[in-house]
C-alpha cells in the first residue's frame, strides 16, 4: 500500500467512531474453534441483546440470522460489501481470531486477541510479529512457549482455550456420525497434516489417512477388526492437508469426516471428541487438550524421523502419555486394550498438570469476563 493510500485509509478509519459492544469474530475454518466457543457463550447469554457481533467467514449464506449478528464474506470483493467491511474495522472494539495473519494495524481504543488454535507443541513456520495484544495460554508451560511464537512481547494470559468447554458438554454430538454399525467404544484418529498447499512437513503420505495402514487390504482387515472388538474408529482430515493421493471410503467402522461434514451440521471437532473414548494422532496438538478428558491415548510414531517440522518443547516423548504405535501390530495392541490395566493414566495426569491450569467448561466465560466483553 503506497504512503498516500496508507494515510487517506487511516484518516478514514479513525473518523469511524468505536463501539465498545461491537466485536469481530474469526476462525480459520470457518465458524469455529475457540472463537466459536465464546460466540456460542455470549449468545447463550444474551449479549447480542446489547452487542454487535460480526463473523468474518467465507459461507456466511450457511449460518442461521441471529439478532445482532452479521455474517460477512471475507472473499466478496464488491464494492458495497467493501464498504461494509472498512465500516466495521473501524466500528470494532474487539478482534478475535485463531490465526492473527492480517491485521497488522489498529486503533489505540481497539484490542486484538489471538485465542489460538491450540497448544505450542509443534515449531512455528514463521515468528509472528504485531498481530495481537493479548494471547492466549492454557497454563505456564503455555506462556514459556507461546513466547517463542513472537518477535514482539504480547501480553500473554492464562484463561484456558475456550473450545475446550466443549469437551465437558455432553457425549452424544459423535453418534449421529456412526452410521448403522455396532459398537460400544469410539476411537478417534485425528492425525496431522504432513503436505499442505504451501509447503510440506513430511514426504511421508498415509493414502488413507491412518498411520501404518498402505493397502486396501490393511484397512479392511482394519475394519475387521474394530468390528470385532466393538469399536468405531472415525478418523477427521486436517483441513490443510492436500487430497491428493488420499484414499477415502467409508467401511462399516472406519468413518471418515471433513470440516464441510461438520459444517453441514453446525457442529465443531471438539463437541465430537466429548463423545470419544479413546484418541490415535502422531503430532496433532489437539491431544494436550483431550488430557483434560483422562481416556486412553495412542501415539503413531512411525514417521516420526521423517516430520522435518520438529517440535518447539525440547523432549517430546516426555508430553505423549500413551502407547507409542510403530505398526500395525501397535495398532491392533491398542484397539484391543479397553480391558487391560491402564498403565498411562499417572502420566497422563503429571503431563495434564504441565499444560493445563483449568478443567471443566468454564474458560468462555473466564475470557468474557476477563476482557470485560
Amino acid at each position: 500500500m503506497s504512503r498516500i493510500k496508507h494515510f487517506v485509509r487511516s484518516v478514514l478509519l479513525s473518523l469511524i467512531p468505536v463501539d465498545g459492544n461491537c466485536i469481530l469474530f474469526e476462525s480459520e475454518s470457518d465458524f469455529s474453534e475457540n472463537t466459536r466457543a465464546v460466540y456460542d457463550y455470549m449468545i447463550r447469554c444474551g449479549y447480542n441483546r446489547n452487542h454487535k457481533l460480526i463473523w468474518n467467514v467465507r459461507h456466511p449464506e450457511q449460518y442461521m440470522k441471529v439478532e445482532n449478528v452479521v455474517f460477512i464474506d471475507r472473499n466478496d470483493r464488491r464494492f458495497l460489501n467493501r464498504i461494509r467491511w472498512f465500516y466495521y474495522l473501524g466500528r470494532v472494539k474487539y478482534f478475535l481470531f485463531t490465526h492473527p495473519y492480517w491485521l497488522h494495524e489498529w486503533k489505540k481504543n481497539q484490542v486484538v486477541i489471538n485465542l489460538t488454535h491450540g497448544n505450542p507443541w509443534k515449531n512455528c513456520k514463521h515468528r509472528l510479529y504485531h498481530v495481537a495484544d493479548y494471547v492466549l495460554a492454557s497454563g505456564k508451560d503455555g506462556v514459556k512457549y507461546r513466547k517463542k511464537e513472537y518477535l514482539d512481547t504480547p501480553e500473554i494470559v492464562v484463561l484456558g482455550p475456550p473450545r475446550n468447554d466443549w469437551l465437558f458438554e455432553g457425549r452424544d454430538c459423535v453418534l449421529k456420525y456412526a452410521g448403522n454399525c455396532a459398537f460400544d467404544k469410539i476411537i478417534f484418529c485425528l492425525p496431522t497434516f504432513k503436505q499442505a498447499s504451501g509447503w510440506r512437513d513430511s514426504e511421508e503420505q498415509n493414502p488413507f489417512f491412518i498411520n501404518t495402514i498402505d493397502s486396501e487390504d490393511a484397512l479392511n482387515r482394519l475394519n475387521e477388526i474394530l468390528r470385532s472388538n466393538r469399536c468405531l474408529m472415525i478418523c477427521k482430515i486436517h483441513h490443510l492437508q492436500v487430497m491428493d493421493g488420499l484414499v477415502l471410503h467409508n467401511l462399516s467402522h472406519i468413518r471418515y469426516l471433513d470440516d464441510e461434514a461438520l459444517a453441514r451440521n453446525g457442529d465443531v471437532l471438539y463437541q465430537l471428541l466429548a463423545g470419544a473414548d479413546a484418541l490415535l494422532t502422531d503430532f496433532s496438538s489437539v491431544y494436550m487438550d483431550y488430557l483434560l478428558l483422562d481416556r486412553p491415548i495412542g501415539f503413531f510414531t512411525d514417521q516420526t524421523k521423517e516430520y522435518t517440522r520438529g517440535f518447539m518443547v525440547e523432549n517430546p516423548m516426555d508430553y505423549m502419555p500413551g502407547e507409542k504405535i510403530e505398526d500395525f501390530s501397535g495398532l491392533v495392541h491398542f484397539i484391543s486394550g479397553f480391558d487391560r490395566e491402564d498403565l498411562w493414566k499417572e502420566q497422563r495426569k503429571r503431563v495434564c498438570k504441565r499444560i493445563h491450569k483449568y478443567s471443566g467448561n468454564e474458560n468462555s466465560r473466564r475470557f468474557v469476563e476477563y476482557f470485560e466483553l
